[in-house]
């Protein structure tokens, strides 16, 4: 009987068993809640340590970074010095060019030459610039001064009679530059105003011709600089930051002269060698020292006295500029410092503790209630739970909705209503999955999935049958220049109203469908190929109306390609690909129209995916190469540049030139990394080149339509950071019809290439845009003339006429001019009547490898 008893099972009381579990979860609870303030306790204090470690090493990182921007800001006016200083003079010349131009123009046959000559000089002799010392002088090509405002007893005597030896070599210099050419620098040492000493002075003179006047002005290259550098050292001294604009910059010289403290510009006439800080620390004599000993820069502490008289340790930055002599700063005081650390630690001390007061409370709280609750809710549960369980599997198993009728409790209708509403969301988001899989999110209309599966089921309905379906693949025209000049929200707006305008021109069995990006295509029912041809007219028709978006209204085309099927293809992939093969031959045709697929197109698509995936290896492999074809002075025969030409070492089908791939590369995308290619290549040779002595002024390099982006800027200068040529050594040529398919950002993109140094050509000039408005909106330096004009030169007057025009309109516009494809020595002759600045062609040399182009140079310098 006792053995019996051991064998029964042990039961429990579900209330009791209910309340000792809510008894442990509350101890449990309890002990839980003290480990996690106890962590949190030390969580808040380790936070605090390493806020104040990285609050100080911010701010220190923060001083370091001012300091380092300000330096390189000092090195970059420095290095700017002499092309600002040539710059102002150039344009201070052109001034006084222009008024003596003015005056020559409105009193030429009125007076006598020697009037005209005397009030040109009257008009000039009282100018004056760059802090007096700058003044116009003049001289004539026989070495008269006529000019010379700082001694005008000078006037009228010949230099050799007016000035010492050593200026007499200035001037010669300075007429001898002008018998050579109209314009151009000189570098020379002359008197100071006071006589007492000689400095380097730069001059840029330029010849009035009507009188043989040789009309300049010039500075000291020294003085120029030391103005510029009072001017730098003015703007940093006027530089504040921080919250209160309570940071600022100091500059001293090694020596101590104080430039730049605390908001205020000292020019150096105050002196601080000796400067002590409250601990015996000479400060500036320290920090000179440390600039010195690390030309990376390096961290001083030492005390000085904030802003309102108190005496503070401070953390500074110190960081020589060696070329200048000075070393300049700016730190932190480190109590300002502490107290915003300790401010930190203590709002988040609080609000930590306030945070865990809530939290107590709330769980406590909660815990009372959700024990009394659930101490009457057990037995509730516990009845129904069988009946609800059943009801909810079938539900969960079927997808169908619990019935409420069946449901006689609130705790298990409000459980009912979740998960009717579950699978409500489950069969919608299904319905919805099933529709996004078939149909684009931005136009609504069928996506490439629909596209394959209508396919198949027309070819299937169409077997036997006497007539054909089409597929039309539509692309819109040049929408990749719509994105980057209106953004992609006009974009996609575009897109939007393309779809509209498809879907109201079709038939009601005709289907328009978005493949993605600008890809359209529509699927027609059985038709006559002349209806398929109706059809693609009505939709090239639709886009010819203006589109209106945002603020702008234009017309955009299409180029489409059309399959009939089954005649032309037995499969949905087929078709595709055939109607892909017949939009690109429309495009190929000039866009804005179709094309009909044809056999022969399945070969050349082909032909060009080969050759597309042998451009990309030939990237990989470097089996490109660049040639140069030299570019002549007309007068000496003199190479004063080169064209770098690609060429193409390809493994089976030998030297390609660029007519034979370039044009793929453009439609496929693959321009912009072979363009960078010749762009870094050029600036190799180049550089290459000058460490050999050579001197070539420029190479000019071709720039393509779709390098004009604003990727394209940032990218040269990326390239010519990492180059050791200048940019100024590098000529994009760019035609015409290229600068005017988007004018808007190619002016913001050659502008910006300009700024850099690059200088910019227009190649073929006068076979593409009609207007010449163009050339005064984009920085354009050299004319190229096609050789379509220098061909015929020999033999056809219109040629000359227009080869005449083109090297007046560029003497007019201050613009070299140079000729291409000459060839003949007659074409030499004629453009040098002409005075055509430059000339190129096989008269001189076909392009060349580069090693080739060497020997041309060392021919030519010899």
């Amino acid at each position: 009987m006792n053995n019996s008893r051991l064998r029964q099972p042990i039961t429990f009381s579900v209330v009791g068993y209910f309340l000792a579990t809510i008894a442990v979860f509350i101890l449990a609870c309890g002990f839980i809640g003290y480990l996690w303030i106890s962590n949190q306790y030390q969580y808040l204090e380790r936070d605090g340590e390493h806020f104040a470690q990285e609050y100080l090493a911010l701010q220190k990182q923060e001083i370091e970074a001012r300091v380092h921007s300000i330096k390189h800001y000092l090195q970059s006016e420095n290095k700017l010095a002499n092309n600002k200083l040539k710059t102002e003079l150039q344009q201070r010349v052109d001034q006084a060019y222009q008024i003596a131009e003015s005056i020559y123009l409105s009193q030429q046959g009125k007076n006598s030459d020697a009037d005209i000559k005397n009030m040109i000089y009257a008009a000039l002799r009282d100018l004056r610039f760059n802090q007096d010392r700058g003044y116009y002088f003049i001289y004539t090509l026989d070495g008269v001064v006529n000019l010379y405002p700082p001694d005008p007893s000078l006037e009228t005597k010949h230099y050799t009679d007016a000035f010492p030896q050593e200026g007499q070599d200035s001037i010669r210099q300075i007429i001898t530059l002008l018998h050579n050419q109209q314009e151009g620098f000189v570098s020379y040492q002359w008197l100071l105003p006071d006589g007492k000493k000689s400095l380097n002075k730069y001059s840029y003179l330029r010849l009035f011709k009507p009188y043989n006047l040789v009309i300049g002005t010039g500075d000291y290259l020294e003085l120029y600089e030391k103005q510029l550098k009072d001017e730098v050292y003015q703007r940093i001294a006027n530089i504040s930051f921080g919250p209160d604009k309570e940071g600022y910059y100091f500059i001293n010289s090694y020596d101590g002269d104080l430039y730049v403290t605390n908001g205020e510009y000292h020019a150096g006439q105050k002196n601080i060698w000796d400067t002590v800080d409250a601990r015996g620390t000479k400060v500036v004599q320290e920090n000179s020292r440390l600039a010195q000993q690390h030309p990376e820069g390096t961290f001083s502490t030492y005390v000085w006295e904030k802003n309102s008289g108190e005496e503070s340790e401070k953390v500074s930055f110190i960081l020589g500029v060696d070329e200048w002599k000075i070393f300049i700063g700016t730190g932190f005081y480190t109590d300002t410092v502490k107290n915003k650390i300790a401010l930190h630690v203590d709002a988040r001390k609080k609000e930590f503790e306030q945070g865990v007061f809530d939290t107590l409370k709330i769980i406590l709280v909660t815990m009372a209630i959700i024990g009394f609750l659930l101490y009457f809710m057990m037995r509730k549960l516990s009845q129904n739970l069988k009946v609800f369980r059943s009801n909810l599997e079938r539900s969960v198993d079927t997808l169908t909705h619990l019935n409420p009728e069946e449901i006689h409790f609130n705790e298990f209708r409000l459980v009912s209503d979740s998960v009717n509403k579950m699978i409500s969301g489950l069969n919608q988001r299904s319905a919805e999955l099933r529709h996004s899989t078939l149909h684009d999110h931005l136009t609504a209309l069928p996506n490439r999935r629909y596209v394959w599966q209508q396919l198949k089921e027309m070819l299937d309905r169409s077997q036997g049958q006497p007539l054909n379906a089409a597929l039309m693949f539509i692309d819109l025209d040049h929408f990749k220049e719509i994105n980057d000049t209106l953004g992609h929200s006009a974009g996609d707006e575009l897109l939007r109203q393309v779809s509209e305008r498809f879907t109201q021109v079709l038939r009601s069995d005709d289907l328009v469908a978005r493949l993605g990006g600008d890809e359209f295509t529509v699927i027609t029912g059985l038709l006559r190929d002349d209806e398929a041809e109706t059809i693609a007219r009505k939709l090239l028709g639709e886009l010819q109306r203006p589109f209106e978006i945002q603020t702008h209204a234009f017309r955009i085309t299409a180029s489409i390609g059309i399959c009939l099927f089954p005649k032309d293809a037995s499969t949905p992939d087929m078709i595709l690909r055939n109607g892909d093969s017949a939009m690109y031959q429309a495009k190929r045709n000039g866009r804005n129209g179709f094309c009909f697929y044809d056999s022969s197109m399945t070969e050349a698509a082909s032909k060009r995916f080969n050759l597309l995936e042998q451009l990309n290896q030939a990237l990989k492999n470097d089996q490109f190469e660049l040639y140069y074809q030299p570019q002549v002075n007309t007068e000496t025969g003199r190479i004063v540049a080169a064209e770098a030409l690609i060429r193409w070492n390809h493994p089976e089908r030998g030297l390609l030139a660029p007519d034979q791939f370039i044009p793929y590369a453009e439609e496929s995308g693959l321009i912009a990394p072979i363009g960078r290619w010749v762009i870094e290549q050029a600036l190799r040779d180049i550089s290459r080149w000058h460490a050999m002595g050579y001197t070539l002024p420029k190479v000019a390099v071709n720039f393509s339509t779709q390098q004009i982006s604003d990727l394209i800027v940032a990218e040269v200068a990326e390239i010519l950071q990492c180059s050791d040529a200048d940019a100024s050594s590098i000529e994009f040529e760019i035609t015409e019809s290229a600068l005017m398919e988007n004018p808007e950002l190619s002016r913001k993109v050659l502008q910006a290439l300009h700024q850099m140094g690059i200088s910019l050509s227009i190649d073929d000039f006068g076979q593409g845009y009609s207007s010449l408005s163009y050339l005064k909106q984009f920085p354009i330096s050299k004319l190229k003339i096609d050789r379509a004009f220098i061909r015929d030169l020999e033999v056809d007057e219109n040629d000359r006429a227009i080869t005449r025009a083109i090297i007046a309109l560029g003497k007019s516009l201050k613009m070299t001019v140079i000729a291409e494809g000459v060839e003949t020595e007659n074409q030499l002759q004629f453009l040098k009547e002409e005075q055509c600045e430059e000339l190129q062609g096989y008269l001189f040399s076909r392009p060349v490898p580069e090693e080739e182009f060497r020997r041309l140079m060392e021919k030519s310098s010899g």
